[in-house]
């Protein structure tokens, strides 16, 4: 916050060119949390990029300087980046730089595995909770977040109350969209 002025847009990526390149894919360098920060590069302050080849999982690791066709055909992750995106355009809490909405990181139980925060504008707000471990986890939020949610990647409704604990399988990620749910 203090480096770069509150109109900024930061570039967030999982995966580019050169990483691809130079690192391998990033189902190669983290095939059990590519999906973890996807997420957290699409609802933390900035603009996500999503980079050739990752809709579709591609493992392939591309040749730099040259033509490196990809393979296209099979978008296995088509329905999580749909959601995902369709959230960061429609949610104004996540907009970018002075449009989007504030920034709180959460204190858990697990705070040195565990990445917790909401983004707010208004009466938009989202809340995030991942876990950066390989251990499934029962995570406690250490701050209220209780009230009504939807789950933005399962469209479920979830309802936390002031002391739940939040079980999370290994890099796991729960993305909450706080709505006015209608109870019949």
């Amino acid at each position: 916050k203090a480096k770069y002025p509150a109109n900024s847009w930061r570039l967030q990526f999982t995966s580019n060119h050169d990483e691809n390149t130079w690192s391998k894919s990033e189902t190669e360098r983290m095939p059990t949390s590519y999906r973890t920060f996807a997420v957290l590069a699409a609802t933390l302050p900035g603009v996500p990029l999503v980079y050739s080849g990752q809709e579709s999982a591609s493992p392939k690791t591309l040749k730099f300087f040259e033509r490196d066709p990809i393979d296209w055909g099979v978008y296995i992750l088509n329905d999580f980046y749909t959601k995902l995106l369709h959230l960061k355009t429609n949610n104004e809490a996540l907009w970018n730089g002075e449009n989007g909405g504030s920034f709180h990181k959460i204190n858990t139980n697990h705070g040195d595995v565990v990445y917790a925060f909401t983004r707010e504008k208004g009466d938009k707000k989202v809340l995030v909770i991942a876990n950066l471990s390989g251990s499934r986890l029962d995570i406690a939020l250490l701050e209220n977040q209780a009230g009504d949610y939807q789950n933005a990647l399962t469209y479920a409704i979830k309802t936390l109350k002031q002391n739940d604990q939040i079980t999370l399988n290994a890099w796991d990620v729960l993305v909450l969209d706080k709505k006015k749910i209608e109870r019949k």
